[in-house]
């Protein structure tokens, strides 16, 4: 456990378990690149770079410390010709076009964090995701347009109150992908995907 970094969760099993699945179907036998943004501790990138062995991953994060966090388990696990950290805010200076962009980003509405006791000890950073929870996550959708390949997926963790809203607003935002929402072991919506057809 540290400070700086949030403790993983089994709701982020979902992503991964997704994010492997999203890569194994492809029809390219070309390097698979992803983007792991607001990588935190790593435990993202590091799982996708073990387990799919062609592929390289971009992990970027804001903190320094977050990302003092992730070197330290990359060299750990042995995956640093695969995985290469960026310092920056979600995919900003990044011209790589991906495969793959897997996200999660701070999604709990402010208001609703200050009454959450049990995240005190967590990051606000990498917890606070505005007013509504999808602050960060609208920032790097509209970006993603000019950064994701033609049959690209993305992959974001949500709140489960935000079903509807990141349905929505991926659905006005991007005309040829398709979005939906898995639920979590909880039977809770948490994972949103938007998979883009050519």
């Amino acid at each position: 456990m540290n400070p700086d970094v949030l403790i993983p969760r089994p709701e982020t099993e979902l992503l991964v378990e997704e994010a492997i699945r999203a890569i194994e179907s492809r029809d390219s036998k070309e390097t698979a690149q992803i983007a792991d943004v607001g990588t935190g501790s790593g435990c993202i990138a590091i799982t996708l770079a073990k387990t799919i062995l062609n592929c390289e991953v971009i992990a970027t994060d804001l903190s320094f410390k977050a990302l003092s966090m992730a070197k330290k388990n990359i060299k750990l696990n042995e995956v640093e010709k695969r995985v290469h950290l960026v310092q920056t805010s979600l995919l900003n200076g990044i011209k790589s076009r991906f495969d793959l962009i897997c996200a999660n980003l701070p999604y709990i509405p402010t208001n609703t964090l200050k009454m959450l006791s049990d995240l005190k000890h967590e990051p606000a950073l990498a917890l606070d995701g505005g007013s509504d929870g999808l602050d960060l996550i609208h920032h790097l959708l509209y970006d993603v347009k000019n950064k994701i390949q033609p049959n690209g997926t993305i992959l974001l963790e949500i709140e489960s109150t935000q079903k509807q809203s990141i349905l929505t607003f991926c659905n006005k935002l991007f005309q040829q992908a398709h979005s939906t929402v898995l639920n979590d072991l909880a039977g809770h919506p948490r994972l949103a995907i938007i998979i883009f057809t050519e």
